[in-house]
């Protein structure tokens, strides 16, 4: 079933992050790059990522023209645009990969632009940017607009060369005896296919410098003298630095025509706000919104309104589709997806859909039947015919046949509700990374969500329920399916099949620690932990093992964790059909279940580090 074809399929944004690590020499000693992008376990790609983000923020913007911050909110944004434009349905006959590394390419040249269009600062000499924003201003830097330029290799080493003579070098410093002669030599061997090492630079700078320093021992140069040429050694370094950064993306993406032709385009003309770069910058820099995605929406439909006129390079693959069929798209769309959509319809509503693209021709189909199929497992859901639904996907993911699917959301939405569909009926039995597969192609396929995830108090820090990345998305299936079950009718004697009880060892627990707290009047959490131990409430389980069997990995579930974290999973797991009311007793903002999930969590917590002082982990 996972293939290593499909498993680089699904994760091109993730291949993407790490060649930006490769090319910015962001790999430790001892890391292999090969074996984790293998990986598919998402928890462990985040927490890379997590580790490299503020390193990449420091190489291409040291200055701090934005904060650490900031710079995290536009990763974010970055990843979240990812997710919109696979989930964007586009009518066309073309492969979708093909389409993604199309428009790959196209929104990585638009916010490569936008970045060093609004980082760049002419007084910031030293900057990652401001040699690459200058180098493709040149005449002779290749562009989409002159064709009679020098190879890529040749524009920058014109470019190093007159930048050396910009800082004063002079020409017999090169020459056989000359003290940057190795360093010469070095940068005269760019070329085609050959990328720089960063720590091998730094040799040649490091070894360059201390024969001016020799020189500044033996008199030959005073002070000043020495802290000038140390100066200017520094500047080309970081020219030589961001210069072959540019050559290794245009070796691995042959953008560097684009970038060079747009921003010449944009220095030339500025930001106008209606256009896909306007779009772009406010969609990623305007950090006094919440949520931005409008922007990216707006710079979406204008990319492909564009692709699908009759100067867009994707227009004669375009296949035209009638309002209602878009229509009927967007609101499947809707369905699945959307928690925050209360809008219903009835099983005869899904019928109708599936009888009208089952009687579309032609080109149409292509496109179309992935839908029907989709609106077919919704209703077949519905009714309960589950395993209806998991025979006709599997034979479909045997057939390879999941591989055709047009570009859009519809690969998600199928995988969504595989995911939930293996929950319902095998949950017991789901052992750790045997969702990952599916689960990725959640998250690749989803449109972008910007929720506010409801904190009830934020004294308990829920919100970092989300960095537990893999468990987060299961959540977020479970809840869009639920919801999805909860906005469809159909006769009254046939119960959705929800995903239920997953609350259920917790809601047990409280029930036992609610009845001694009624019944000892007890009011603060340590009381409350004294009686807990004196009666033997919590048996070792309880206190220390996880309690939502189905979450695995890094982060254990336990019943602390599972109080800290209420708001968020009744949010997301609680069906409607679940009865908890003594995890609901504390839920909300009423003062008197505040109140209580204070005690109850405090008293935990003492509990807890109770048993951490009583049997300590053995030291490996």
């Amino acid at each position: 079933m996972q293939t290593n074809r499909r498993a680089q399929h699904m994760r091109t944004f993730t291949n993407m992050l790490y060649d930006i690590c490769t090319v910015l020499g962001l790999f430790k000693e001892g890391e292999n790059p090969a074996h984790k992008r293998k990986s598919t376990n998402f928890e462990m790609h985040q927490k890379f990522w997590d580790q490299r983000y503020n390193e990449i923020s420091r190489i291409i913007d040291a200055e701090g023209v934005f904060s650490q911050e900031q710079r995290r909110i536009i990763y974010a944004r970055y990843e979240h645009f990812y997710y919109m434009m696979n989930s964007y349905p586009v009518h066309s006959t073309l492969k979708p990969e093909f389409l993604r590394s199309y428009c790959l390419r196209t929104f990585g040249v638009i916010f490569l632009v936008v970045d060093m269009y609004n980082t760049y600062r002419p007084e910031n000499d030293s900057a990652f940017y401001y040699h690459i924003y200058n180098f493709l201003q040149k005449s002779y830097c290749p562009c989409l607009d002159h064709a009679d330029t020098e190879s890529d290799e040749a524009a920058v080493k014109r470019y190093l060369r007159e930048y050396l003579a910009e800082l004063g070098f002079n020409k017999e410093d090169f020459h056989e005896n000359g003290k940057l002669y190795a360093l010469g030599k070095y940068t005269g061997t760019i070329r085609k296919d050959n990328g720089k090492s960063k720590s091998l630079m730094q040799q040649y700078i490091m070894a360059i410098k201390n024969e001016y320093k020799k020189d500044y021992r033996e008199k030959k140069l005073d002070k000043d003298e020495l802290e000038k040429v140390l100066r200017n050694i520094d500047k080309f370094y970081n020219a030589f630095y961001s210069l072959s950064v540019l050559l290794d993306i245009q070796r691995k993406t042959k953008i560097l025509q684009s970038l060079a032709y747009y921003l010449r385009v944009l220095v030339r003309e500025g930001l106008w706000i209606h256009g896909l770069y306007g779009y772009a910058a406010q969609y990623l820099y305007d950090f006094t919104s919440f949520d931005t995605t409008p922007y990216a929406k707006k710079l979406l439909e204008m990319f492909y309104k564009f692709q699908n006129s009759a100067e867009g390079t994707l227009s004669r693959y375009s296949v035209s589709l009638d309002d209602k069929s878009q229509e009927y798209i967007s609101r499947l769309k809707d369905l699945v997806f959307n928690i925050n959509d209360k809008n219903g319809c009835d099983d005869a509503y899904l019928k109708k859909i599936i009888s009208y693209f089952g009687q579309l021709q032609n080109e149409a189909v292509h496109v179309t039947s992935c839908y029907e199929t989709l609106a077919v497992y919704i209703c077949l859901i519905r009714k309960n015919k589950i395993n209806d639904v998991l025979q006709h996907y599997d034979d479909m993911e045997r057939k390879g046949l999941f591989g055709e699917l047009p570009s859009g959301y519809v690969r998600g939405a199928l995988s969504l509700l595989r995911t939930a569909l293996e929950v319902k009926v095998n949950r017991k039995n789901i052992k750790y990374g045997s969702l990952f597969y599916w689960l990725d192609h959640v998250k690749a396929y989803q449109d972008a969500f910007i929720e506010k995830i409801p904190l009830i108090d934020p004294v308990y820090k829920e919100g970092e329920i989300q960095y537990d990345a893999n468990n987060f998305t299961l959540m977020r299936v479970i809840k869009m399916y639920n919801c999805m079950l909860e906005k469809i009718s159909t006769k009254p004697y046939i119960a959705p099949p929800y995903i239920t009880g997953l609350l259920d060892d917790v809601e047990k627990v409280l029930d036992k620690i609610n009845i001694l707290i009624d019944k000892e009047y007890v009011y603060d959490g340590k009381t409350l932990a004294e009686v807990i131990m004196e009666n033997k409430v919590l048996s070792s389980r309880e206190r220390k093992e996880t309690m939502i069997g189905l979450f695995t990995g890094s982060k254990k579930y336990t019943l602390l964790q599972c109080v800290e974290k209420l708001g968020v999973l009744v949010h997301y797991v609680k069906s409607p059909v679940d009865e908890i009311k003594n995890v609901m007793m504390l839920y909300g903002d009423k003062a008197e279940n505040r109140n209580r999930r204070r005690m109850i969590y405090d008293a935990l917590t003492i509990i807890c580090e109770d048993d951490i002082r009583n049997n300590p982990p053995e030291l490996s």
